[in-house]
């Protein structure tokens, strides 16, 4: 296949604006808006794109079909003690995600753990993004949703199991540690990039509709995504449908909608975990020891061929760097998708950055 990598770069806080604007036009509130957009233009920052402005369009066309609401609320449906079920009531799960977090921390300062359900949502996006939220507020925490089938049970061809993203954030003190990973051997959404790019994906990534290895992205797309380690992936995701699906009475991945279907509810469900840590160690200890830890592994010999050695969240933070002072990279057809939302609400489009 040819490969089209062309690029534009745009400000951060352009981005922000012109998303938060897009969003509003679409018809939610100020607030809602800018948590939408904050979450997707991050994941660019952060080297993310997957997950970043590229899907920007998808979330529009669907509030436009009804499939979303732009205007709805999450709200809290049942709460006992340090745990609560919410409600995300249809709303763009960019805002649910906040919400479920944001609830699960307020449980914990209180309980020294909270854990929180999320019913009736949408694709939240970046995983890490909520769990971000935590670490930021002196919690250990971890995010995670139940997404549309698009791979096999292990040893199997049906696709009966959601891609389903696990994320863990801890507080340091520096910059957070942050595990974010989805269930597969690579995210859909870079085999879906590939397949915008003209590019070919590495054998292994995925598989035809008849169960064969491909390295063509669309036959990927149009078949399967291979788990990550095996049966270890197949299992860990099933496990995460136990925790987003079941212990908050939701369809399980195989009856989740794809954001394709941009005209009904995608019934996704999300689970968040918040742990305190000043209920358990004291937080200048924790710092201490987890600053040692992560040290330890960023100074440990490399292996041949390798110049570096990364905890989780150094290579994010890094692009997270470069983005502010630079600018933040654009697929061509990302920024061609936004031109098409700038024409359609009247929002003018970030100036590029030559």
């Amino acid at each position: 296949m040819a490969s089209t990598k062309e690029v534009v770069k745009v400000g951060r806080v352009e981005l922000q604006g012109f998303t938060t604007k897009v969003f509003e036009a679409a018809g939610m509130s100020s607030e809602n808006a800018g948590l939408a957009a904050r979450a997707l233009v991050n994941a660019d920052a952060r080297g993310v794109e997957s997950h970043g402005v590229a899907r920007l369009a998808v979330y529009l066309d669907r509030i436009d079909k009804g499939g979303s609401s732009g205007t709805a609320l999450p709200f809290v449906s049942k709460e006992h003690g340090a745990i609560a079920v919410v409600d995300g009531n249809n709303a763009l799960g960019l805002v649910s995600g906040y919400f479920g977090m944001n609830k699960a921390i307020e449980l914990a300062t209180q309980f020294g753990i909270g854990a929180v359900s999320v019913k009736n949502s949408g694709h939240f996006g970046p995983a890490a993004e909520y769990a971000r939220l935590g670490a930021e507020k002196s919690c250990i925490a971890i995010s995670t949703t139940n997404v549309n089938t698009s791979m096999a049970p292990w040893g199997g061809i049906d696709p009966l199991l959601g891609n389903n993203p696990i994320a863990l954030a801890a507080p340091t003190s520096h910059h957070p540690f942050v595990l974010d990973m989805a269930l597969s051997t690579v995210a859909r959404g870079k085999i879906r990039l590939a397949d915008a790019r003209g590019e070919d994906i590495p054998l292994g990534w995925g598989l035809d509709s008849k169960g064969v290895p491909t390295t063509n992205p669309r036959e990927a797309l149009e078949g399967l995504i291979t788990p990550l380690g095996g049966p270890k992936g197949s299992a860990l995701a099933m496990a995460v449908d136990v925790l987003c699906a079941l212990l908050s009475g939701s369809p399980t991945s195989p009856e989740v909608r794809s954001q394709a279907i941009q005209d009904q509810p995608q019934h996704v469900s999300h689970f968040f975990l918040a742990i305190y840590v000043p209920a358990f160690v004291e937080m200048k200890q924790f710092l201490g020891d987890i600053d040692s830890m992560l040290e330890k592994i960023r100074k440990s010999t490399p292996a041949a061929n390798v110049n570096k050695i990364y905890a989780p969240g150094d290579i994010e933070l890094e692009a997270e760097e470069s983005a502010n002072k630079n600018g933040i990279s654009l697929q061509l057809s990302t920024w061609n998708a936004m031109k098409d939302k700038s024409n359609k609400y009247g929002i003018e489009l970030p100036a590029l950055i030559a």
